[in-house]
């Protein structure tokens, strides 16, 4: 649904980690960046910050997210990179 709401590219959704997830301004946000060891941006202008859509905030996400950072998860979800060139969408394709 992240990919849906927010227009995000496979790679980007499979890539978040719990860290990425903000509230800033008392907005919920996620954090499209590079700056974790193993994150890609497909361009520079790939950079951004996005309000997090209402319907997954009603849904729970936030309270996912939080459990994930309970759990001492780094990344939101459990994707791996895959292959020589790191693709962490592989398997999931729009």
């Amino acid at each position: 649904k992240i990919q849906l709401y927010h227009g995000c590219r496979p790679s980007e959704v499979c890539q978040l980690t719990t860290s990425d997830i903000q509230i800033i301004e008392g907005v919920p946000c996620i954090t499209i960046s590079d700056s974790e060891a193993e994150q890609r941006l497909k361009t520079s202008n790939a950079l951004r910050i996005v309000p997090l859509h209402n319907q997954l905030i009603n849904e729970g996400f936030l309270e996912y997210v939080q459990g994930r950072r309970e759990q001492k998860q780094k990344q939101l979800f459990d994707y791996k990179p895959h292959g020589d060139n790191k693709d962490w969408s592989f398997r999931y394709r729009t």
